[in-house]
């Protein structure tokens, strides 16, 4: 039965309708508001979704909670983590407390405390981030602090490049702590 649920949940992931209109998270849909008040068509517990690109895992999505409703484009998701795999083999790891998940293009918005980490130790927060699936990169345009291992920067915006492994801060760019430098 188990199977049956998650092989439902994999199509409905799958075949879901794009209609979303393209902006920059958290543009939080009008209807993930009222969310709470309606009856999902389809809720899961403890989603773990993963995407493919040519053959290799692309990211691993996992949501504590995860509610599809008729109609919308997007499954909105709570408590997420989602596991990007770069080319050169390391991992960065983003967590928000929700998010959604468009099921056409494949992007992820999350938003509310979310924390990125390496795979080698290096570290960001902000308020929220967008994964675009078709570029491959995590964007955001909020105030950033990065925690790296040499030096750690705030900012405001964020570009991470997950083909390349490269990261910018796009503007007011202010170091706050200079470590000891080899």
């Amino acid at each position: 039965m188990l199977a049956t649920v998650v092989i439902l949940a994999t199509g409905v992931f799958l075949m879901w309708p794009r209609t979303r209109q393209a902006g920059y998270p958290p543009d939080i849909p009008k209807w993930f508001l009222n969310s709470e008040q309606r009856d999902a068509d389809l809720k899961m517990e403890n989603v773990e979704y993963t995407n493919n690109r040519d053959g290799r895992d692309e990211w691993v999505l996992y949501a504590r909670f995860a509610r599809y409703f008729k109609g919308e484009e997007e499954v909105l998701l709570d408590s997420v983590r989602t596991n990007f795999f770069l080319k050169s083999g390391k991992t960065v790891t983003v967590s928000g407390e929700h998010g959604t998940y468009d099921t056409q293009s494949k992007d992820i918005n999350l938003w509310g405390h979310v924390s990125a980490i390496a795979s080698d130790g290096g570290r960001f927060y902000t308020n929220a981030i967008t994964y675009n699936s078709k570029e491959r990169v995590l964007r955001t345009p909020e105030e950033v602090t990065v925690l790296g291992s040499k030096i750690d920067l705030k900012g405001k915006g964020l570009l991470y490049e997950l083909n390349t492994g490269k990261m910018s801060v796009l503007k007011e760019v202010q170091v706050v702590t200079q470590r000891n430098l080899k």
